[in-house]
């Protein structure tokens, strides 16, 4: 619910939906359609409410109930490779459960993130479309990354719902006056990632 979403929106759509539905389980058996439905705050409903099925339909899978305690009881390591073989679940959602629930140093990136730090010059033109950013956790020290996770979130949100409204053009400005040229022309939305091909395997 909280990619590219403001928090106290995806609160709210995951309050409604505890609210209105009896559990985890019916909500892992109901349509995509009735889920869209009911989250339909979201700025994308249709996509949250498919991840949000795939993503209960695999924790059910590996575990038969909704819990994913056993991540925590481990290392990281071991917690990130559950997190990970959870089919459906968005890099994003791996990366905020392992630095709110594991205790993990990371730096989650939806779309919203990469946007932010794309148009303030941060990364390149490749780590927008790849979604990775190499390194990007060692700028940041761990005491300071819940707060910087927290305020790169609220400026991706404001990116995507305001590409070039005043305050997203005051903040680039602020960071780095020099990549003006990164904002596509008013009216025009930023270009979607591009995410290279998948390496091949050369045959022996």
């Amino acid at each position: 619910c909280l990619e590219n979403a403001p928090a106290a929106v995806a609160e709210k759509a995951f309050a409604k939906l505890l609210e209105g539905f009896f559990d985890l389980n019916e909500i892992r058996v109901t349509t995509v359609a009735e889920l869209a439905e009911s989250l339909g705050d979201l700025p994308d409903p249709d996509r949250a409410a498919l991840s949000l099925r795939r993503a209960l339909q695999s924790v059910f899978e590996s575990t038969y109930n909704f819990s994913l305690e056993q991540a925590r009881k481990h290392s990281l390591a071991h917690g990130l490779k559950t997190l990970e073989h959870l089919h459906g679940v968005s890099p994003f959602a791996i990366q905020h459960v392992a630095s709110t629930a594991l205790g993990g140093h990371f730096v989650p990136l939806d779309l919203g993130a990469l946007t932010g730090l794309y148009l303030c010059g941060i990364i390149t033109q490749a780590e927008y479309d790849s979604g990775r950013v190499p390194g990007l956790e060692r700028t940041i020290s761990k005491k300071a990354a819940a707060e910087f996770n927290s305020l790169l979130h609220q400026f991706g949100v404001e990116c995507l719902q305001n590409l070039h409204g005043t305050t997203v053009r005051k903040i680039v400005q602020a960071v780095n006056p020099a990549v003006k040229d990164r904002f596509p022309k008013r009216g025009d939305a930023l270009p979607a990632p591009a995410p290279p091909p998948p390496a091949t395997t050369k045959e022996q």
